[in-house]
């Protein structure tokens, strides 16, 4: 009997709720009259996650016949990337052919590394398809997220078409795209195939690293001032067991010592709001330090190093204060930034010693209460929190001291945090650096955690606003659907990306940007505006899905 085909459809709402693994198994034995599919996920389902980073991606199918106990590999027959950067919204598609060259069952392994700020928007898979070459199907058919089509054939072939979206986030190179292209699989050969679109002149393109490192082989195509073609191709030498590479490169954008570029397409805009030429402002920071016990040995050596390592590298405009927490909270003082101050802090950094439990809740307060008094103009304000466990004396449930924070830091200052080895709450981190202005990370202890800590506050270390405050009109802009990535204060190397949707009846949008620099308050009129009308389709708008990607982020506490 001739099974019949096998549909399997996942809904966006499910599929933003997956993160860390995904798994999928197709399985096909020929006494059934159907072949089984089971789909199958390792997901935190948070209630407030409609999203979630997407981390490392494992897509195991099994099919193709009989299963046995020996189960020869697949081959790779191609495996093509092709991605398109459009205003700095990047959306990637990866096509990977396999075959089985056996007449037994074999486990056919598609794996692919994302971004972890990258979600997946499409997945398709076409088992023992009649024709293995032929392209996607028509946009119309490809809604679903996943669709598998299976039909039993003589040999076996898998397509997998894969496609994820990520905003990219600017640093002090610029953008940076990078594609990791571990296949897990012997594959013969490797094409990758980039276009950049902005509406300003790119500048400082240049490629950093291929698969082979055959950089000079990258062919370059400029057709305007605000596009850049990059195409590479690599065929791997014989008898390499498997192919472990990345495809990126960096590029940058003219920029303006203005408001920034305003663009709106229908009834989506965004706003890339990044001036040139604003001098540093003076930053005062205050760095609050877990020394609890479980801080004990490489933790707590290695955050002496980093924060040694910071201080040096002060200004003597910037001034900061050290607190440290366990049980209790300590102040351990307040110092400029010049040369004999930093040495004094630098003494009492060395001295930590670790005791006691984890009160998340006083150190938080305690800090916040520490930026209120401080009595300095035109000065950027920040706290940079590092924990590496839960709480566990004083209040300890996640979301009373989340409140607690939030109706404390009535003035905003933005909060950072960073979070040392598995047993931290960074979900809490997370969630309390986005209600106020900042962000969080997570330093891998498996890697050079003092370089991760130095590298995290370099990104914060140059403040050329503070209190950065976008300004739209309520007729023209639904304030509710205003959506922001980035931090209260604008530093060197950054840029402040906010997204909405037009009110009705708008037409346009007009906007002030204000906060305060060295020398005071500032303001900057947006005089850059790029119209287009309205796409037929609205998954053809590429700021609406801008948008919609930088409201999951916000909602998911990224």
């Amino acid at each position: 009997m001739t099974p019949k085909p096998i549909r399997l459809v996942v809904d966006l709402e499910a599929i933003r709720k997956l993160c860390h693994w995904v798994e999928v198994a197709c399985h096909a034995d020929s006494g059934s009259e159907a072949p089984r599919t089971t789909v199958c996920s390792r997901a935190s389902m948070g209630s407030r996650r409609l999203a979630h980073p997407a981390l490392p991606l494992l897509f195991l199918v099994s099919c193709l016949g009989h299963l046995t106990e020996a189960q020869p590999p697949g081959a790779v027959t191609s495996f093509k990337i092709s991605g398109r950067i459009q205003s700095r919204y990047a959306v990637t598609h990866v096509t990977s052919q396999m075959k089985n060259p056996s007449s037994a069952a074999a486990e056919l392994k598609f794996k692919m590394q994302l971004p972890k700020t990258a979600f997946i928007s499409s997945f398709i898979m076409f088992v023992d398809t009649p024709t293995p070459h032929n392209p996607p199907p028509p946009r119309q058919e490809r809604r679903p997220l996943f669709e598998i089509k299976h039909q039993r054939g003589p040999e076996g072939h898998v397509i997998f078409y894969l496609t994820y979206e990520d905003c990219c986030r600017r640093g002090k190179e610029g953008y940076l795209y990078s594609v990791y292209i571990r296949p897990g699989h012997v594959i013969p050969a490797v094409e990758v195939d980039v276009e950049v679109i902005d509406q300003e002149a790119l500048t400082n393109v240049a490629v950093l690293k291929v698969p082979g490192n055959n950089i000079d082989d990258v062919r370059r195509e400029d057709p305007g001032p605000g596009r850049v073609r990059l195409r590479y191709a690599y065929e791997i030498p014989p008898g390499r067991d498997t192919l472990n590479g990345i495809f990126s490169f960096k590029y940058d954008v003219a920029r303006r010592p203005d408001g920034g570029e305003l663009q709106q397409k229908g009834k989506y805009f965004v706003h890339y709001f990044s001036p040139d030429g604003l001098p540093k402002m003076a930053a005062h920071t205050v760095f609050v330090l877990d020394i609890s016990s479980s801080m004990l040995g490489e933790k707590i050596v290695q955050l002496k190093k980093a924060m040694e390592a910071i201080l040096r590298d002060m200004k003597p405009e910037d001034s900061f204060e050290l607190l440290t927490f366990s049980t209790a909270v300590d102040t351990i003082g307040f110092y400029q930034g010049t040369e004999d101050q930093i040495e004094m802090a630098v003494e009492k950094i060395r001295g930590l010693r670790t005791t006691g439990s984890t009160n998340l809740n006083a150190a938080y307060i305690h800090a916040i209460n520490k930026l209120n008094q401080l009595d300095r103009k035109n000065t950027a304000r920040q706290m940079v929190f590092l924990t590496d466990g839960q709480a566990t004396v004083g209040i300890t449930r996640s979301q009373s001291i989340r409140a607690n924070v939030r109706n404390e830091n009535v003035r905003r200052h933005p909060i950072y945090g960073l979070s040392f080895g598995v047993g931290a709450d960074l979900k809490l981190l997370q969630e309390v650096s986005a209600d106020n202005r900042g962000f969080a990370r997570h330093i891998d202890e498996s890697t050079d955690s003092e370089k991760q800590l130095i590298g995290f506050y370099q990104e914060i270390a140059t403040p050329l606003m503070a209190d950065v405050e976008v300004v739209y009109p309520e007729h023209e802009v639904d304030l509710e659907s205003v959506v922001k990535q980035g931090t209260t204060h604008y530093y060197s190397g950054g840029e402040v990306v906010i997204a909405g949707v037009l009110a009705e009846g708008a037409t346009h949008v007009e906007a002030l940007v204000k906060g305060a620099g060295i020398a005071g308050p500032i303001t900057f009129r947006v005089d850059r505006l790029h119209v287009a009308p309205a796409t037929l389709l609205e998954e053809d708008n590429f700021i609406a899905r801008l948008w919609a990607y930088l409201a999951v982020q916000v909602m998911s506490g990224d």
